[in-house]
């Protein structure tokens, strides 16, 4: 009888043990996705990013740049009609 009483309180032990890690994973399951959709609607930890980006994006020199390959095509458009005329 004593052993039938030890086996019962080992599996209670067990049983509460096993229901401790399983919380612990629920919370950690439900914590990441959470935390991270929160971080991700800050706006102050992307705004410098962003800022950034659209600096190397959108820079005057590449404005420029644009602008000369817009003068290159006008010039080759106006080349190609003189020739056709011709």
């Amino acid at each position: 009888m004593a052993t039938l009483e030890l086996a019962r309180l080992d599996i209670r032990q067990r049983e509460a043990q096993h229901g401790g890690r399983e919380t612990t994973k629920m919370i950690l399951y439900l914590s990441f996705p959470v935390s991270m959709f929160w971080i991700s609607n800050q706006a102050e930890y992307f705004e410098e990013y962003v800022v950034k980006r659209k600096r190397e994006i959108y820079s005057p020199r590449l404005n420029e740049q644009k602008k000369q390959l817009e003068d290159f095509k006008e010039r080759m458009r106006k080349k190609q009609e003189r020739l056709q005329e011709q």
